[in-house]
């Protein structure tokens, strides 16, 4: 007759617990004997439209933000990277005249939680003067920027500006589009036809990424050494959309060895 699971389990812990116990073991660390938690560790990601309000400016620093990031500085050991993009990166384009940061019109019947047109100007990039010992990620327009005239224009302008305001020390990574995985389904408003791809994806991934190394190399050289320069993608929204994350990969998105974080969304 075979022993029943319940005659099994009950065999187990009875030798368990006659298993005697002997010795004491103590353990002890301290705090400094202990490994550092790694930098960046707690980090944020924020709206591209709500980053001036989040930061401040140069003349009128959000010294409230910044305290809060102070405070996680002191329990870490580093204060947090901040990433700057999300869904309204890929609604910005440039204005050179703009006497303000940002310009955001809501469209209710495409998004109640953020502006859906977008035009920011030169001091934009000021709101990354004001956070000191702060690493950071921008986001480019990939949505608009790969397919309309001003778009690409928005690219070439502002790949300058933002690259010079992340010297320094505070430059992370650069992004290139959010969540192109939802451009030709979006709630918000497709930016891309139903025919959309991972292998159109790609060329146009590789067409700015290529075209923002270069513009690093003119404006800003010391960003643009293999062991700093990089991007964090392809910051799809999930694994049930249109285009596939393992597809791009094989069809080419790291062809130039740039990516230096896989990014995704959930």
């Amino acid at each position: 007759m075979m022993p029943s699971s319940t005659m099994k389990r009950a065999i187990v812990l009875s030798l368990l617990t006659g298993l005697p116990v002997e010795g004491q073991f103590p353990v002890s660390t301290s705090i400094t004997s202990a490994n550092e938690i790694f930098d960046g560790f707690v980090s944020f990601s924020i709206e591209f439209s709500s980053f001036p309000d989040f930061a401040g400016n140069n003349s009128h620093p959000n010294t409230f933000s910044d305290n809060l990031l102070e405070n996680i500085r002191h329990l870490t050991g580093t204060k947090p990277y901040i990433r700057v993009g999300g869904n309204t990166q890929d609604y910005a384009l440039y204005n050179a005249s703009l006497p303000y940061a940002l310009n955001g019109t809501f469209n209710p019947k495409r998004s109640l939680d953020y502006p859906t047109t977008i035009y920011i100007g030169p001091s934009y990039f000021e709101s990354y003067n004001t956070w000191k010992d702060v690493k950071f990620s921008h986001g480019f327009n990939l949505g608009l920027g790969a397919n309309t005239s001003e778009g690409w224009q928005t690219l070439l302008d502002t790949v300058p500006l933002a690259c010079k305001a992340l010297g320094g020390g505070k430059f992370y990574l650069w992004g290139y589009g959010n969540e192109p995985d939802l451009f030709s389904t979006a709630a918000q408003g497709p930016v891309r036809p139903p025919s959309w791809n991972e292998s159109t994806y790609v060329w146009q991934w590789q067409n700015g990424t290529r075209t923002i190394h270069e513009l690093v190399q003119q404006h800003c050289p010391d960003l643009a050494y293999e062991s700093r320069y990089g991007f964090m993608a392809p910051s799809h929204g999930g694994v049930g959309n249109r285009l596939k994350a393992h597809i791009s990969w094989a069809s080419g998105l790291n062809n130039d060895s740039n990516v230096k974080l896989y990014s995704t969304h959930k």
